[in-house]
């Protein structure tokens, strides 16, 4: 080619939609907008793969391979457990904590979260709370089983 009178190789065309790259200085200088490399697709796109902490503002996370699928604030992110209820599989109480129905105990008999612990020798108790423990201690007597 003759550029400036010169000869000489003609510039690379400037990346666009759908040029093959690896990483995002491939697709600098797009004039459509795909500046960014969808390492998935392995093509310059106008949407990055998505990554935890990527910005965000609806649903572009939904791909995300890091598990930071959910748009949180404004960032990528993975979403909260949910809290535990009524019937969660649990081994101790500390997995039964934040739920909102109440069922705060885990019922180590039952393997669930429970309202009601399993009773056990000094447990605090008002009525009749302590028929089913298992150390003998069934009966509730000043206010302990």
């Amino acid at each position: 080619d003759c550029i400036q009178g010169k000869c000489n190789k003609s510039p690379p065309p400037l990346p666009q939609c759908g040029t093959k790259c690896t990483a995002d200085f491939a697709c600098s200088g797009a004039a459509d907008g795909c500046v960014h490399c969808n390492t998935d697709l392995g093509i310059c796109d106008q949407h990055p793969t998505p990554y935890c902490g990527m910005s965000c503002t609806s649903n572009e996370c939904y791909a995300a391979k890091d598990g930071c699928t959910d748009c949180i604030q404004g960032k990528c992110n993975k979403s909260p457990p949910p809290l535990p209820q009524c019937g969660t599989k649990c081994t101790a109480d500390f997995a039964c904590s934040g739920a909102a129905d109440g069922c705060v105990h885990c019922n180590t008999d039952l393997g669930i979260c429970d309202q009601h612990p399993t009773p056990y020798c000094g447990m605090s108790c008002t009525s009749n709370e302590c028929y089913a423990a298992k150390d003998g201690c069934t009966d509730c007597i000043q206010g302990k089983c």
